[in-house]
């Protein structure tokens, strides 16, 4: 609410899986709110992610830490309220050597070690722990319903200026786009690629990200599963290259070896929108401006814990 008490006016700018949360915590706050995006679901980067709860590629940790946590919750929340596109799975975080627990123990109720016969070949070591999984398209979706349900107007449209937009506050969920619409270098694609399957025939998923197979990971679905992948700083290219999804498989058929014989259904580019730090804070040289951006790989993970942190910073802008 604004200090006369009335709703203030909010345009979210970009549509993917931080835009469409920001714009339901607003919406929930009491805002009257407008998301505008050049490109809705099925047509957006957070379509093509794996969308596993795993914090990934995003700094600093502490608040990463923060948001990850508060975004568990919710979507144990959502599963039990039967959310479509929202279950459980375990987790299973892969090591070729003995190390201290994860960085992210913290954010889950509970984690374990893995036994030593649940380890792959040339693996020492491995946490396993119940993360929420979410099925990106579905819901994706289910979110674009809720907004609805909430009066909220989806504008599709470009955005090239944000003193353009008409509103007492705009909040900056560009991802990539933040680069030339903000002028911010710090922002650069994180590419990755990833296989879909068809189902596999176990229910937990595997991940190495720093040992022999890296980026390496295993996202069973209800309806397909998602091989990964690739993490290339820098590159902007969006097309397959030819020898990646046989790497993909190879790499993953060390992690789980049934995955080598599942029929390929289709292997999609996404570009992760990198920075070096998560940028989610009110924007120092325009009173209108708050910012959601740089999540790198942590989209899925960290979504409602920083759009909890915008609802209030626009609060901050408001009063």
């Amino acid at each position: 609410m604004t200090a006369s008490g009335q709703p203030a006016n909010i345009v979210v700018v970009g549509a993917g899986i931080i835009g469409l949360t920001t714009a339901h915590a607003l919406a929930e706050a009491g805002h009257a709110v407008v998301l505008q995006s050049a490109a809705f679901t099925p047509h957006t980067t957070s379509d093509v992610a794996a969308a596993i709860w795993f914090p990934f590629a995003a700094e600093p940790r502490d608040r990463v830490l923060a948001w990850s946590r508060s975004t568990y919750a919710a979507f144990e929340v959502a599963h039990q309220q039967n959310v479509p596109g929202v279950s459980f799975c375990e987790m299973k975080d892969l090591y070729d050597k003995q190390v201290e627990e994860p960085w992210w123990a913290s954010a889950v109720p509970a984690w374990r070690r893995c036994n030593a016969d649940e380890l792959p070949a040339d693996y020492k070591d491995g946490f396993g722990a119940q993360v929420p999984l979410v099925e990106s398209s579905r819901y994706l979706e289910y979110l674009h319903g809720q907004l609805g349900k909430l009066g909220v107007v989806q504008r599709p449209g470009f955005v090239h200026r944000l003193a353009d937009l008409e509103a007492d506050v705009v909040v900056n969920c560009t991802g990539l786009g933040a680069r030339s619409l903000c002028g911010d270098e710090r922002v650069t694609p994180i590419r990755g690629v990833v296989v879909r399957t068809e189902v596999a025939p176990f229910n937990y998923s595997l991940a190495d990200d720093e040992g022999p197979n890296a980026l390496a990971y295993i996202v069973p679905r209800s309806d397909d599963c998602v091989l990964g992948g690739y993490a290339h700083y820098g590159s902007g290219v969006l097309e397959v290259q030819e020898h990646e999804a046989d790497d993909i498989i190879r790499r993953c058929a060390r992690l789980h070896p049934a995955v080598a014989d599942l029929a390929v259904k289709e292997v999609v580019v996404g570009l992760r929108p990198g920075r070096s730090s998560v940028r989610v804070e009110a924007d120092p040289a325009d009173d209108r401006v708050v910012h959601n951006y740089g999540h790198g790989g942590s989209g899925f993970t960290v979504c409602w814990g920083c759009a909890a942190e915008v609802v209030d910073l626009v609060a901050g802008r408001i009063q």
